[in-house]
């Protein structure tokens, strides 16, 4: 009898177990459809905006910035980070329509993604154009991210909020803009990938 309950008892452990894992994989893998913004240059991620400030690229002294390839922009972009906690959706989407026209993976630590160290952290940058616009989309891993994934090559035609990459469990992704872009978020703003307005370029 006490066999018995304890093999009852250590199946029923079994079964919430893998539950749980599977509740963790459809919760934390969602990946929602969305109606795309026709107008501006859209989130490239579902999160909470961490700051908008100019950077130097690239070479910059500044700590973080330095570490990005981007030279689309020359030498100065504007930087909209967005943090992607663990219960965000995880999927990067296109901020503009365009040609990939070059993608760079770097190596880096592990820190916080809401810190500003998260900017010497391992990173995939995804660079677009259309015409004469320039965007630049870094995901960044953290603490529990450590899986980027990247999911179009470069030449690839990509349409504005089309599904880009992934980082698994959340973190940051930096949206590089041409620094006369006019920017329509600040810090603490939530936003959603493909559907948020980041910025205008002229008129909008």
């Amino acid at each position: 009898m006490a066999v018995t309950l304890a093999t009852g008892a250590l199946l029923t452990l079994v079964g919430l177990m893998a539950g749980l894992l599977l509740f963790w994989r459809l919760w934390f893998l969602r990946d929602p459809e969305r109606v795309i913004s026709e107008r501006g240059i859209v989130s490239p991620a579902d999160g909470r905006v961490l700051e908008v400030r100019e950077v130097e690229l690239p070479g910059s002294a500044a700590k973080g910035a330095g570490r990005f390839n981007f030279t689309g922009l020359g030498k100065r972009a504007l930087m909209v980070s967005i943090f992607m906690s663990p219960l965000d959706v995880h999927v990067n989407r296109a901020p503009i329509a365009g040609t990939v026209e070059r993608i760079s993976y770097r190596k880096g630590a592990f820190h916080p993604a809401h810190s500003p160290a998260a900017l010497e952290n391992e990173s995939n940058e995804v660079i677009i154009r259309d015409g004469h616009l320039t965007v630049g989309v870094v995901q960044i891993a953290g603490v529990l991210a450590r899986r980027i994934r990247c999911f179009v090559n470069v030449g690839q035609r990509v349409e504005k909020g089309q599904r880009i990459g992934l980082i698994n469990l959340g973190s940051r992704a930096c949206l590089l803009l041409p620094p006369d872009a006019h920017v329509l978020v600040t810090a603490g703003q939530r936003v959603l990938a493909g559907t948020s307005i980041i910025a205008e370029m002229g008129h909008g």
